[in-house]
């Protein structure tokens, strides 16, 4: 999620976890806890392009880690205010990195949080890194943290983390909702696809790309949550092939793990490009330039470079009025 997100969750919980015993400092403290997971963005300028995406929620979004370090910082919390209960800042510190690490679990990016025992990375896939029906509530809950005189907000808290809770469950089920929708729609055109995925385009789920695997493409389409409009869907072949000489290397075979399998490659002059097919833009009408994340791989004098996969987002009022076609 992004880091306001972040914020503002991690003041949630640490209000709902000590806001009766600790009073505001218990949001404050959990509002910076949870921005702790992020700081390995510090570290990515100095690595290699498809290593520093993996290492974005890499180990620092570990269960180990978060089961280390969050009860190191209670305990430090708690030497500068001994006056308090040493439990409840365990508690608050725990709670708020949990908060961070769990919800991030639910983008398609990738979450490792089983790190150093398995470079698997969870990728839910069923909310957006920036979803304003979380993003929104949750900045509400801060305006009103510091407006409000009263030394804790508990109850309005409460009610919030419970509205997090449902919405991640209504996203499960939006996601599920979608990919069978997906299923049928396929089944209706002759499309034999080996596996579906949907995921929710940005800032609000109301249209979701879904996917369907064939053995040489990956067929794509959007398709609102309430407006069961037609499915147009776009045929993008893998051309996985292209990639066959240059698999040895270490970066390229790093940025195909990072897309876990659901890519395309395309080829631009003397240029190839890995796309993930997991990171939606607000809309996709067939143009394969317009995914989110591209790494550029080039090959010069022998030597293989693996470019920047920087976001690339394609807003306009001719992409947004195709997103308001299919969401109403």
């Amino acid at each position: 999620m992004d880091t306001l997100t972040h914020m503002a969750l991690g003041a949630v919980v640490g209000e709902v976890v000590g806001g009766k015993i600790l009073g505001r400092r218990a949001a404050v403290a959990g509002m910076l806890i949870a921005l702790l997971p992020d700081l390995d963005v510090a570290v990515q300028p100095f690595l290699d392009s498809a290593t520093s995406m993996l290492f974005h929620r890499g180990i620092t979004h570990s269960f180990l880690v978060w089961l280390i370090i969050s009860p190191l910082i209670g305990y430090l919390i708690w030497r500068h205010f001994r006056s308090t209960s040493r439990n409840a800042w365990y508690l608050v510190a725990i709670s708020a990195w949990f908060s961070h690490i769990f919800i991030d679990g639910f983008n398609s990016y990738g979450t490792a949080w089983f790190l150093p025992f398995s470079s698997y990375r969870v990728a839910i896939g069923s909310i957006a890194v920036v979803d304003i029906f979380i993003t929104l509530p949750l900045l509400f809950f801060l305006v009103a943290l510091v407006l409000n005189r009263e030394k804790s907000i508990f109850r309005h808290s409460r009610w919030l983390l419970g509205y997090i809770a449902f919405y991640i469950v209504l996203s499960l089920a939006l996601q599920h909702s979608v990919e069978a929708r997906a299923e049928v729609a396929f089944n209706d055109k002759g499309i034999v696809v080996d596996r579906i995925k949907a995921y929710p385009t940005p800032f609000i789920p109301l249209v979701w790309q879904v996917g369907g695997e064939t053995d040489s493409s990956f067929v794509v389409a959007n398709q609102g949550v309430f407006k069961n409009s037609s499915w147009d869907f776009y045929p993008f072949r893998k051309n996985w092939n292209l990639l066959l000489p240059l698999v040895s290397n270490r970066e390229v075979a790093r940025a195909i793990r990072f897309t876990q399998g659901q890519y395309i490659v395309r080829q631009s002059s003397d240029t190839l490009f890995i796309s993930d097919l997991r990171l939606a833009p607000l809309v996709l009408d067939g143009d394969s330039s317009q995914f989110v994340v591209s790494f550029p791989i080039s090959v010069r004098a022998g030597v293989i470079t693996v470019g920047k996969a920087y976001p690339k987002r394609n807003f306009s009022k001719k992409t947004f009025s195709k997103w308001v076609g299919f969401a109403f």
